[in-house]
């Protein structure tokens, strides 16, 4: 198949250096089927470790890396991002995953119209859990994608995360995420609804991330969407709508992952209850970082 697509990919990083680069060389090893691999861009947000010379140990003419000493948050560095890009569709990633599936992006190519749909997600799996923790973690996962995957055929805020999107040319120019934005995967995926684009979640397409492995990390993590619906108020309106999950699909799928898991789903809705309790209630898009979700 002639390649018809130019991709750029970017990827913010904070002290990404345990994963950064085996995530690099799984992009580069990615069989380019309907499209070519124009770019990858890493932003580097004032990273203190080795993230720099991990990159820079690929010598790909395709790898751009760019450092800042001053740390402004993912939001600012996304902005960044999409006025650098030169490829004709942009995926933003997140360092911290995994992908191990070579054929990713031409299953995504090959299944959305960039022009149309605007902006594509995928499956996003937490690893295998071996502590407790991240088994009681891990049910509340598979309840959150089950709804997201039945939730209006996946056209809701729920299936797309920030870890891994991807964007026409048009809608990512056009994007400027206020700074002071800590949901920026919610008000991404508002921003193309709002522009009418339709939204494409493709759930056979899956990478993998970890999850925290304590409570406190999670509560870094949890703190930054507990106040999601108010924050991203000021900027898109009839938002009520859509953060009403629909009862029946609600209950169906706490049903369906309790039976199965009931101690685990049992002691989540505790831990939940306790992050809301301790949340941080002024995140800032400069966010703490759960240093046990980086080494994967």
């Amino acid at each position: 198949m002639k390649n018809t697509l130019s991709l750029s990919i970017g990827i913010p990083a904070y002290n990404e250096e345990a994963n950064i680069k085996s995530l690099l060389e799984s992009l580069l090893q990615q069989q380019t089927e309907g499209y070519s691999l124009k770019e990858i861009i890493v932003i580097s947000d004032g990273s203190t470790d080795q993230t720099i010379q991990k990159v820079k140990e690929l010598q790909d003419k395709r790898i751009t890396v760019i450092s800042f000493s001053q740390k402004k948050g993912k939001s600012y560095r996304l902005n960044q991002l999409f006025q650098l890009f030169q490829g004709d569709v942009l995926f933003l990633l997140d360092a911290d995953v995994l992908i191990t599936d070579t054929q990713l992006f031409s299953t995504i190519i090959k299944k959305t119209n960039f022009k149309k749909d605007g902006i594509v997600s995928v499956n996003a799996e937490p690893l295998p859990a071996h502590t407790f923790f991240e088994k009681i973690l891990a049910s509340s996962v598979f309840v959150l994608k089950e709804i997201a995957g039945k939730w209006n055929n996946g056209k809701n805020y729920l299936a797309f995360k920030g870890c891994f999107l991807g964007f026409d040319k048009t809608l990512a120019q056009s994007i400027c995420i206020p700074n002071n934005v800590v949901n920026d995967d919610a008000y991404l995926y508002f921003f193309a609804r709002k522009k009418g684009f339709q939204s494409r979640y493709i759930q056979d397409a899956t990478l993998f991330y970890k999850s925290p492995t304590s409570f406190t990390d999670h509560l870094k993590q949890s703190s930054r969407y507990q106040n999601s619906q108010q924050e991203l108020e000021k900027y898109f309106t009839n938002l009520q709508k859509e953060y009403t999950i629909p009862r029946a699909i609600y209950l169906k799928s706490i049903l369906h992952y309790f039976i199965q898991n009931p101690i685990y789903l049992s002691c989540y809705i505790i831990v939940r209850y306790m992050a809301k309790f301790k949340r941080e209630k002024k995140i800032k898009s400069a966010w703490s970082v759960a240093v046990s979700t980086k080494n994967i």
